[in-house]
């Protein structure tokens, strides 16, 4: 079975690249091609792809914007990101990395990734794995260890605008058929999020839900 990958990229030279990366494997298949972020929720909804890989170069690419979106038009598409190696020279990079896969992102590239590392990481995402190069961790790490400041505040920004509804229709005690039928998907598709969101959270089941919902004001006793 192919692996579907749109790709987000705003540089003509680079799209070529990534092309005749993709070209020599045999169950991965580029199905589209754009270069801002509104094309790309568009394609996303239109193609439906299982990996979308994401150039956060270009201003015209609001990167954890355009996933958070991407995730409640699909809930099997996965995001891998690619960035510009300079952007880590300004000591925020690791702060970004954190955000960004926190937000539930599966995967952190360079622009200088190998062609293996690129395959290796929409192979991950493709699985529900994350994938981050060697060299982000390794930077990831050390701001971490230096840093006190690098885990964001608000445990709601981790999750897209539709695991927020999700969330909360869960904490009212509502069934996922009833919430499917609410936000007119599927059953299944709803346990996706509700198993999204609890991951990303780290609540281990309902009563735990319950407290955080209580906690940070989603619904009152």
């Amino acid at each position: 079975m192919n692996i579907n990958v749109l790709v987000a990229e705003s540089s003509p030279i680079y799209r070529e690249g990534l092309r005749s990366i993709f070209d020599s494997e045999k169950n991965i298949a580029i199905v589209g091609v754009v270069d801002n972020g509104d094309q790309t929720i568009q394609k996303t909804n239109e193609l439906s792809p299982d990996v979308v890989l994401m150039d956060v170069s270009s201003d015209r690419m609001n990167s954890l914007l355009v996933s958070q979106q991407i995730e409640d038009i699909l809930a099997y598409t996965s995001v891998v990101i690619l960035s510009r190696e300079d952007e880590f020279k300004n000591g925020n990079g690791a702060k970004y990395i954190y955000k960004a896969l926190k937000s539930g992102i599966s995967g952190y590239l360079t622009q200088q990734a190998t062609p293996d590392e690129i395959i290796r990481a929409v192979r991950f995402a493709h699985k529900g794995k994350r994938y981050l190069q060697h060299e982000l961790s390794e930077n990831l790490i050390n701001s971490y260890i230096l840093e006190d400041n690098i885990v964001p505040e608000d445990p709601m920004g981790k999750l897209s605008s539709r695991e927020k509804e999700v969330l909360k229709m869960v904490s009212q005690g509502k069934s996922s058929k009833e919430i499917g039928s609410i936000l007119n998907i599927s059953e299944s598709t709803v346990k996706t999020y509700r198993k999204r969101f609890m991951d990303k959270l780290e609540l281990k089941n309902i009563p735990d839900l319950v407290k955080f919902s209580i906690r940070n004001g989603i619904i009152s006793i």
